[in-house]
């Protein structure tokens, strides 16, 4: 057996010769394999119309009306029954050898059996239909693409980000590239080269400005990964998602603008609110005499309001200040809570509250800050106790493998459930100012410092029973 014989008996798809007629001359031994015979001698001479169910036998005088006009059928795609009476998808590549006369003179053709590859290619198609309706509830788009063929698959969800996702031309690379804002453009490409420059290791991600189909700017994250390489180590395909980021930026700009204008707001309102509250002082020392009590009421009153007014704006000017860069080191939790103790020792002792510390952690973090946090959460404990209960706070603590975490209990008013994640809003206060002295920043103020070290801060209470605060501190320093 020579070797193009070889090769044509042991090819791992069906290869037969038919002549003009449409019968089976030769044949290799796949054919045989397919068709539970033990010799192809058993079909050699049988007849194209001899295989397959009617519709089948209706395709092939089709195909054979084509062949014999000289005219191939190449990677056709049809859906077969085998001998056992199973369900197959072949690809067929028919040749058909014309004689001088321009007659047909003999077919080759070739039969591969992809019924593997279309299952796949279903449960693919499956796959992508969940993941489209997946992506659809969210701001991600995602996309893969073939470096080689330059094609690939982008996602409806990625095309709908930017108001594309009915243009035919959204499916190619080169439309998006053109969407991409020119200065951001060169950092991707940069970042890509690197990225295939590493081979893989460094991270092709980064912020990445649209040009939306409306003409307004959209700011994306995106982030990407080479999933397969050649032999010479240079990428063949790339994936990617891309995450709307557009009302974060937004946010976050306003957050900027809210925050400077706090500062801005409360640092001018300071002065005046002081000169007032001082001019109120002296012209009650000076005019008291001759005031009577309607005029001292009203003026202690105006007092009493421009010394809220001035707490207020103290309050935000502080909260305005935090910053989540502020100088860290390593803080002795038990001396912080003696020194707030100390600050508040005179309602302490008015209120003849009972507080139990436990041996506390270290903490990595600003000192002024970690004292400003326990004065604020101790302040509020004692300030929010029932009447003829005698004020119980635990203050305790726990090291853990990655933070700290801190727990200030007591047995308090409570806060009803509704109410557990609002009050730590800005201005948020859930009592008369009659009832209980406060601006409504502290707990905002709290939150915001545990969060710029990295940590978090959140309360557990039932009303009536008591609050139980507790907050985190990351021990690695690099957690941002």
């Amino acid at each position: 057996m020579d070797v193009y014989q070889e090769i044509f008996e042991n090819s791992p798809d069906v290869i037969v010769i038919l002549d003009n007629k449409g019968r089976i001359i030769n044949c290799n031994q796949k054919l045989v394999k397919v068709h539970k015979c033990s010799h192809k001698d058993q079909l050699i001479g049988k007849h194209v119309m001899d295989f397959g169910s009617e519709k089948a036998k209706e395709q092939h005088k089709i195909d054979w009306l084509q062949l014999e006009q000289g005219i191939a059928l190449k990677d056709t795609i049809r859906k077969n029954i085998d001998a056992n009476g199973n369900e197959v998808w072949i690809k067929l590549n028919s040749i058909p050898k014309l004689d001088k006369n321009q007659k047909l003179s003999y077919v080759v053709s070739i039969i591969k059996d992809i019924t593997q590859e279309i299952s796949y290619q279903e449960k693919y198609a499956e796959q992508i239909l969940l993941f489209e309706k997946v992506l659809n509830t969210t701001n991600i788009g995602f996309w893969e693409w073939n470096i080689n063929k330059n094609e690939g698959y982008i996602s409806k969800s990625f095309k709908k980000i930017f108001g594309y996702e009915n243009d035919p031309e959204a499916n190619k690379s080169e439309f998006w590239k053109s969407k991409i804002l020119t200065e951001d453009l060169s950092k991707s490409i940069y970042g890509f080269k690197k990225h295939i420059a590493s081979k893989g290791s460094l991270p092709f991600e980064g912020e990445v400005r649209y040009r939306h189909k409306n003409g307004s700017v959209i700011w994306g994250y995106s982030k990407a990964q080479i999933i397969e390489w050649d032999k010479n180590n240079l990428p063949l395909k790339i994936v990617g998602t891309l995450t709307d980021i557009s009302k974060l930026k937004q946010l976050s700009n306003s957050n900027e603008n809210l925050e400077q204008f706090a500062y801005t707001a409360s640092h001018d309102l300071q002065e005046p609110i002081k000169t007032i509250a001082s001019l109120l002082d002296l012209f009650l020392n000076d005019y008291k005499s001759i005031l009577n009590e309607e005029g001292m009421s009203h003026l202690n009153l105006i007092l009493d309001e421009t010394k809220k007014m001035n707490s207020l704006v103290t309050g935000l000017l502080d909260y305005s200040k935090l910053q989540g860069n502020s100088n860290r080191t390593t803080v002795n939790l038990n001396e912080v809570v003696k020194n707030s103790l100390n600050s508040l020792s005179k309602v302490i002792k008015e209120k003849n509250a009972k507080i139990s510390v436990s041996n506390l952690p270290n903490a990595y973090g600003n000192e002024t800050e970690l004292n400003s946090l326990f004065l604020n959460l101790i302040g509020n404990a004692l300030k929010f106790t029932k009447e003829n209960t005698v004020p119980k706070i635990c203050i305790s603590g726990e090291e853990t493998a990655t933070h700290i975490e801190i727990s200030i209990s007591d047995n308090g008013i409570g806060i009803a459930k509704k109410n557990l994640t609002e009050i730590f809003n800005l201005f948020t206060r859930l009592h008369s100012s009659e009832s209980y002295k406060g601006t409504g920043i502290g707990l905002a103020h709290c939150k915001k410092l545990i969060e710029n070290m990295g940590g978090n801060l959140w309360v557990n209470s039932t009303v009536g029973l008591g609050s139980t605060f507790k907050f985190t501190i990351p021990l690695n320093t690099n957690y941002i």
